[in-house]
């Protein structure tokens, strides 16, 4: 393994993998921090499924999925007894309002595919199923990047995808939209110039969630998306929960409600949380194709 990592210019870091340097195409055009790229979180014996996250706009592929006052890091410390022959990865990308990030959306997705592909390619487990877990703009990226997968040559990462849970981001395209601009795009920063250059990307965005609306209905895998606890009253509450139920009936997916906020929904305090349970009962189900 040493000498494999070595080889694709990936080192191991206490238990992760660390970007030593990037394939020669992005190396030119970025500078790769340590922070960015995929990195190995753990890794089973006779792995049969990568379990890949992604988090949102200005996380990090560490801290964005660990509990503040426990420590738990759920996809080291909760992810691999759910799903033991596993090999739970997180990728990182720069913060799109950093004056340091030189990555457009479309880059950033097409570095996972590239990534995530070249991985699978040295260590010969291109057939292995994939399963994505992607938190508010990481949403956008993921469907950027399984939308485009084809077109970069990377169709592979597409027939292996098993199952999808989208953390923060609703079914609905303008919804979905609307909503992570809010979280993501504070109002202090609405004149800066490296919003104004994500934001020309909308488009670019718009047409990817809109194109991979019509995979959902055709159920080419298990969609689950997970949305944050509501603000608005138990009157309002019930009647999100009933127009979602509509939607699931329309689309093959399924749409499930946690208790937490938009930025706690996927850190766990451990394993005994509600939230986690859900989380924990559907990834089983999707690995064992029960959904």
């Amino acid at each position: 393994m040493q000498k494999f990592m070595e080889k694709i210019g990936l080192k191991r870091t206490q238990g992760r993998l660390t970007k030593e340097q990037s394939t020669q195409d992005s190396s030119n055009r970025f500078d790769i921090s340590e922070d960015i790229g995929l990195k190995l979180i753990c890794e089973n014996t006779q792995c049969d499924v990568d379990l890949v996250a992604i988090h949102g706009d200005g996380g990090h592929y560490e801290r964005s999925w660990s509990h503040s006052e426990t420590k738990v890091f759920w996809l080291r410390d909760l992810l691999p007894s759910i799903v033991p022959k596993s090999r739970v990865l997180s990728f990182g990308y720069p913060r799109s309002k950093s004056p340091l990030s030189k990555m457009s959306t479309p880059e950033i997705a097409f570095l996972l595919l590239q990534e995530l592909s070249r991985l699978r390619e040295h260590t010969k487990s291109e057939k292995r199923k994939i399963i994505f877990l992607a938190h508010s703009f990481g949403v956008l990226i993921l469907k950027g990047a399984l939308i485009n997968s084809s077109a970069l040559g990377y169709n592979d990462i597409f027939v292996s995808t098993v199952g999808v849970m989208f953390f923060g981001s609703h079914p609905d395209v303008g919804q979905g939209l609307g909503s992570l601009a809010s979280s993501s795009f504070p109002d202090d920063t609405l004149q800066s110039p490296q919003v104004a250059a994500l934001r020309k990307e909308a488009e670019w965005l718009q047409t990817a969630s809109s194109q991979f609306s019509a995979i959902e209905k055709q159920g080419e895998f298990k969609i689950v998306y997970f949305l944050e606890s509501p603000t608005d009253g138990p009157m309002d509450s019930l009647s999100q929960n009933l127009q979602e139920q509509q939607e699931q009936q329309e689309q093959k997916i399924l749409v499930i409600r946690m208790k937490k906020s938009h930025g706690m929904m996927i850190r766990f305090r451990n394993a005994s949380d509600d939230d986690f349970r859900q989380v924990e009962k559907l990834i089983t189900q999707i690995y064992n194709n029960q959904v």
